[in-house]
This record gives C-alpha cells, sequence and structure tokens, in this order.
C-alpha cells in the first residue's frame, strides 16, 4: 500500500506534473485545488503533517516525504 498524500495547486498542468511525480515515488496523491499562503496556517490546524508551497525543489520534496513515511521510494 503506498502513501497517501493531498496535492493542491490551483494550475491544471501543475496538478497534473505534480501527480505524476508524486506517483514515480510510490505516493498514492489525491487532488485539491486553490492553494494560498494564508492556506498554510488553515492546513496545519486542520492536522495535517506538513506544507510544502512553490516554488519548491525535489529534493525539498523528498526530505518532507521521508519525514512522514517510509513507503515512498526516494532515490
Amino acid at each position: 500500500m503506498s502513501a497517501k498524500i493531498l496535492l493542491v495547486d490551483d494550475d491544471e498542468l501543475n496538478c497534473f506534473v505534480g501527480q505524476e511525480l508524486l506517483s514515480s515515488i510510490g505516493l498514492q496523491p489525491s487532488l485539491a485545488v486553490h492553494a494560498f499562503a494564508d492556506d498554510r496556517a488553515v492546513c496545519l490546524a486542520a492536522v495535517m503533517n506538513n506544507y510544502l508551497a512553490k516554488p519548491f525543489t525535489l529534493d525539498e520534496l523528498k526530505k518532507i516525504i521521508y519525514k512522514w513515511t517510509s513507503t515512498a521510494r526516494l532515490a
């Protein structure tokens, strides 16, 4: 069973690329739209484990994923 992760973006192309990237490292992304700077506090208050906003590097993404799950293939 792969780890589940919520992917939020307001751009359809970014959602597609993000979904493919996350799937390629062994995650099961769920999609949502319209992420804004103020959403970080709302998400964390809703007991989400973490929050990563654009722009970010692949290494930053992998670091957060590795922190919360051991099921992703991070090589």
